[in-house]
């Protein structure tokens, strides 16, 4: 599964979940700017009305999520749930700032950080022509083995920087890799989630 079809099925799930308990639930579509939306509800209706926006979206282009709080501001006026399921894939302090916009507007945050099993582990071991997913101009070849090593080192301090903002913030965050089987993954947040709850 790719990236974006498993974002795509962890927000249907959930928001197959949140109906399931009576609660309202949305969904906004968003790059560098908001694309579409699926007004809050909570009617039976609704998982279809999220499913049907999902299926015709397609990721191209960049994503700036420094531009959410302020599109979403007319929308947020009262204290909800927010769910951002995103790769994260930008400029680390833009994240950072955009994620404490929301979070101090008293909205509760929840973030999954969804990366590739092979954007985690980097497993090349031959010369690898790597091509830019929303820049087709960027190509790149390449011995993968001659970076691996600094790599991984980047793409942790990355994960770890969102990570302790998270924290810093009271913003429940969660690392999701492609490879994890997506049951497990909601189960074993939605567990903590209710955890923190109760405490």
């Amino acid at each position: 599964m790719s990236k974006f079809d498993y974002a795509c099925t962890v927000a249907a799930s959930l928001a197959y979940l949140l109906l399931n308990q009576q609660d309202s639930c949305g969904l906004v579509l968003f790059d560098h700017a908001i694309r579409d939306q699926v007004p809050p509800a909570s009617s039976p209706a609704q998982v279809s009305s999220i499913i049907e926006l999902i299926e015709r979206q397609r990721p191209d282009h960049t994503t700036d999520i420094k531009m959410l709080p302020a599109q979403l501001a007319d929308q947020l006026r009262q204290r909800g749930l927010i769910i951002l399921i995103s790769d994260l894939l930008a400029d680390a302090d833009d994240i950072v700032s955009g994620l404490q916009q929301l979070r101090h507007g008293r909205q509760d945050l929840i973030v999954l950080q969804v990366l590739d099993h092979d954007e985690l582990t980097f497993p090349f071991e031959h010369n690898t022509l790597f091509e830019g997913l929303e820049d087709p101009e960027i190509r790149l070849l390449t011995d993968p083995q001659s970076l691996r090593a600094a790599y991984l080192r980047v793409v942790g301090d990355f994960v770890s920087r969102i990570r302790a903002s998270c924290v810093n913030n009271r913003i429940d965050y969660r690392l999701l890799s492609t490879r994890d089987p997506l049951d497990a993954a909601l189960t074993a947040f939605l567990a903590a989630r209710m955890h923190q709850a109760r405490r």
